[in-house]
């Protein structure tokens, strides 16, 4: 995965680029816009009842969680569909952000990763206090979690599920490591410009201009 990263943690302010993400797919021929607006609203907890013969049952149950936190996730998949450009932004956290990633599931469900969007460390639990920020970056086949269980045997397969609605956007934090806030993917039908418009969804001027990578 090919990623920028953007944020600030406590009082400190960190900032890396990756050129080749910035390089990868260099054209003005956009592709498919997608996004998600991610709230503690949307999280789906679940809790264990008895059936009738006494035997334990995972039932979900909807949100809210309790956060300060809210945020954005954009996408663009290119036209042949083997990259997915993404960049979230999220703020008002009380605890650490240490992963966040796609899954798959419906509105209303939960399921499991298929791509990661921040975190994938194995130096967890990560302590860097409550993070504010945006980060971006490019999936591609070699990032995706295979489950053919759940018929993911390909980045196609992944595509298929984030392009019909049954996938979404899942950040996890210390202080709710199931889920802190999330939203689901959906299609965005009618765009032109830069890749997030003129304007960027938080309320400022695109930082992209005609050569950004989608």
């Amino acid at each position: 995965m090919n990623k920028t990263t953007s944020f600030l943690v406590g009082t400190g302010l960190a900032f890396s680029l990756s050129s080749s993400a910035l390089a990868a797919g260099m054209h003005h021929d956009h592709g498919h816009k997608l996004k998600a607006e991610l709230s503690g609203g949307q999280q789906v907890r679940t809790a264990q009842i008895l059936d009738a013969n006494g035997a334990p049952v995972t039932i979900p149950i909807q949100g809210p969680v309790t956060t300060g936190a809210h945020g954005k996730a954009h996408f663009m998949l290119s036209h042949d569909k083997t990259m997915l450009h993404y960049k979230f932004k999220a703020m008002g956290f009380g605890s650490t952000l240490f992963m966040a990633h796609i899954h798959l599931g419906p509105k209303g469900g939960n399921g499991p990763v298929m791509l990661w969007l921040y975190g994938n460390n194995p130096n967890f639990p990560r302590n860097d206090g409550p993070f504010t920020g945006s980060i971006s970056g490019v999936l591609t086949e070699t990032d995706l979690a295979l489950n053919p269980d759940l018929g993911i045997n390909s980045f196609a397969d992944a595509v298929a599920n984030i392009m019909n609605g049954n996938a979404y956007v899942n950040l996890h934090t210390t202080a709710n490591p199931q889920g802190d806030i999330r939203g689901q993917i959906h299609k965005v039908e009618k765009h032109s410009g830069p890749p997030f418009g003129k304007k960027f969804p938080f309320g400022k001027n695109s930082p992209f201009d005609d050569d950004f990578p989608f």
